[in-house]
């Protein structure tokens, strides 16, 4: 699960999302209640993700041409 927030030092992304996912992201906020905000729950969730990635862990290159585009990002 979503662990306690901690305050890191932060840096600004801008990002859409499609209409759906926004509406689960805010749904998500209002479940877990007092102040949790969108930032909190995407940084956690790509957090949880990135540690799960075995592929990313061990180093490997992901497949296909996305790996290409999002190199240099």
């Amino acid at each position: 699960m979503i662990q306690p927030k901690v305050k890191p030092k932060m840096r600004t992304l801008t990002v859409s999302l499609p209409e759906s996912v926004l509406a689960a992201l805010d749904e998500y906020c209002r479940f877990l209640g007092d102040d949790t905000d969108r930032t909190y729950i995407v940084s956690e969730a790509l957090r949880l993700v990135i540690s799960r990635d075995k592929r990313f862990k061990n180093g490997q290159d992901p497949a296909g041409p996305r790996s290409a585009r999002t190199a240099g990002a």
